[in-house]
């Protein structure tokens, strides 16, 4: 009879290498096992991710095929077989392991197992029959039959994850493509902002420049001039615009600086305005306290301006309400807990009542909430899902910057994929899941937290935690002023203007001419240059763009000072920047933004001529 079961056993390894992959195998192979030994039950294990617990791959019971599930390997039999190899109990097992409950409600009494190996060496996992009679009188040929399985099984096994780890490895390769697709066209999209916004620029310095003459031409009680200081200040909200989507397309070191995180609010405020639909109303819940910290001010408007636009497709097109908020964080929050440590101990062992009902078995993984990235997820009794991802010292006082909205909230399921590149719950072509991955990747790089607190249909709170400035009481640097520092004097002298756009030069001219100026104008820079070899020593200053045809602006200034060495001012756009000491080598006495404005430029003019060393405005 034991020879029959050994060449049935043989012949059914062989049948099933041609007709079944590696889940049919171990399906099939625990209903053979099963039937063949009379027990009750049959399992095929592999170890889990995480140390100490193992997963059933197949698992047959009185008869059936069931599904599924996880469990913790301390206390249990088949702890005993990884660290000893052969394991075989043919009696009273339950007394021997008083802790493995699943033993006690399977009712088993009787355990025989063997580790499977991978071609390495390494134990994969194990095959187990368990019955609720004594095997004594069946020992000898169910340890025959497990290890005439255990090859096939632990091949099949080993196939199986190596079929897994291709797959991850393609994916890993499919999403850096895409990845190096999407960052070629966010590259090309800043290339294509920095181009509009040369043109936009030089229309709004046109704009702004005559509706400035307008208003300087009109008396005080004239009914149009209203009229032209809404062009002028529309014109500058405009400027504002453009040089916030300019901050986005930037490719720029990081740069910390200090300033007060209400000032951050009110200078994103006009392109949130802009952003979000007139339905969705903006809030925002300033600190009466100057809350002040020391980061990235162009980063932190992204991180700003990311949120508040999530917060607004959050809204799916419905009417609602956007709150911007900023304050000291409480040392007793949540997330600031969880962050430090604090974090709940996870389930690690289930209770099943019996392996034929289906087990929905949901582990909590919980990694270091220490570690710059890591993220920590949990519900609170109110059904609030909440995530807190990045690091927290509690030797530090932290500041935070809130944008909360009413929308359709984050699914359990979603949260803890918030961050990663390119993840979206949006339609294709509505969304490339990129904002709250920059999001994550900037708070990351300062040292800070994000807290997150949803609950669906209801409301969504994204929390960025910064540490409060160690020199917190100093006021942050102010926007520099153009007020001389010296005694104005009447001008007199000759300018020689170069820019391409015929506009923004005649504005300017107009704009000199106005101040005593005498102005000679050109829309390229060879012509300019001619003008200037003809009469070298007529000319007190020249203020040129940097891209035009022909000769960049600070080729042109380099080939005047061969000549003579005169003072030049550069006008730049979203052009390369020139560094101070590249400036000082040109002889490039001022470089100034465009659009131009009238006391910027006159001021900075009067200072230039002064000036030993470039200023940068």
């Amino acid at each position: 009879m034991e020879l029959k079961a050994i060449e049935e056993a043989l012949w059914f390894v062989a049948q099933q290498g041609w007709n079944a992959d590696g889940g049919g195998f171990h399906t099939a192979m625990v209903r053979y096992l099963g039937e063949a030994l009379a027990v009750d039950y049959v399992i095929v294990d592999q170890l889990g991710d995480e140390p100490g617990t193992a997963e059933t791959v197949a698992v047959y019971s009185k008869g059936e095929i069931v599904p599924n599930f996880r469990y913790s390997l301390a206390g249990t039999p088949c702890e005993n077989i990884l660290d000893r190899g052969l394991c075989c109990f043919a009696s009273k097992v339950r007394e021997m392991f008083p802790d493995d409950a699943l033993l006690v409600q399977m009712n088993v009494d009787s355990y025989i197992g063997i580790p499977l190996w991978d071609s390495g060496g390494k134990v994969l996992g194990l095959i187990a029959a368990m019955d609720s009679r004594s095997m004594e009188d069946r020992t000898g040929i169910a340890l025959k039959l497990l290890q005439i399985m255990a090859t096939r099984a632990a091949a099949e096994l080993e196939r199986e994850r190596t079929r897994i780890d291709l797959e991850r490895h393609y994916a890993r390769q499919l999403r850096l493509e895409q990845q190096i697709q999407e960052a070629r066209k966010l590259e090309s999209l800043g290339r294509l902002a920095g181009g509009i916004a040369h043109d936009f620029n030089n229309i709004l310095g046109a704009m702004m420049g005559f509706g400035r003459f307008v208003v300087e031409d009109l008396p005080a009680n004239h009914p149009s001039r209203k009229y032209a200081e809404r062009i002028v200040s529309a014109g500058q909200r405009g400027k504002d615009l453009v040089d916030r989507i300019l901050v986005f397309a930037r490719q720029q070191e990081t740069t910390k600086t200090l300033f007060c995180l209400a000032d951050l609010i009110k200078d994103i405020y006009p392109m949130l305005e802009v952003a979000i639909p007139s339905s969705i109303q903006i809030m925002t819940k300033f600190d009466p306290r100057r809350v002040t910290v020391e980061a990235d001010r162009f980063q932190l408007g992204q991180v700003l301006m990311n949120l508040c636009l999530n917060s607004r497709d959050a809204m799916e097109g419905l009417p609602g309400l956007i709150i911007v908020v900023e304050g000291v964080m409480d040392a007793r929050d949540a997330a600031l807990a969880r962050a430090a440590g604090a974090i709940n101990k996870p389930h690690s062992e289930h209770e099943c009542d019996d392996l034929h009902v289906e087990h929905e078995c949901h582990d909590l993984h919980v990694e270091d909430a220490g570690k710059a990235g890591a993220a920590t997820t949990w519900t609170e009794d109110d059904g609030t899902f909440r995530l807190v991802v990045g690091t927290y010292d509690n030797t530090r006082s932290y500041a935070f910057l809130a944008v909360q909205d009413h929308g359709t909230g984050i699914d359990q399921s979603v949260l803890s994929k918030i961050f990663d590149p390119f993840f979206t719950t949006k339609e294709i072509g509505k969304g490339t899941g990129l904002g709250l991955s920059v999001v994550h990747g900037a708070i990351m790089d300062h040292g800070g937290l994000i807290a997150v607190r949803s609950k669906p249909n209801c409301e969504t709170e994204f929390r960025i935690v910064l540490p409060i400035a160690d020199n917190a009481e100093q006021q942050p640097v102010s926007t520099p002023t153009y007020a001389p520092s010296f005694a104005r004097t009447k001008p007199s002298g000759k300018v020689l203007l170069v820019d391409d756009d015929f506009d923004t030069g005649e504005m300017l001219s107009f704009l000199l001419r106005r101040s005593g100026w005498d102005v000679s104008h050109h829309l390229d820079s060879v012509t300019a240059f001619m003008e200037f070899q003809a009469s070298p020593d007529d000319w007190s200053v020249v203020v040129t763009d940097q891209v035009m045809p022909g000769l960049r602006g600070q080729d042109l200034i380099a080939k005047i000072r061969e000549i003579r060495m005169l003072p030049c001012i550069l006008c730049t756009g979203y052009d390369p920047p020139i560094s101070q000491e590249e400036a000082a080598r040109l002889g490039i006495i001022a470089i100034l933004s465009k659009p131009l404005f009238s006391d910027e430029l006159i001021v900075i003019i009067e200072q230039a001529l002064c000036a030993t060393s470039p200023v940068t405005t």
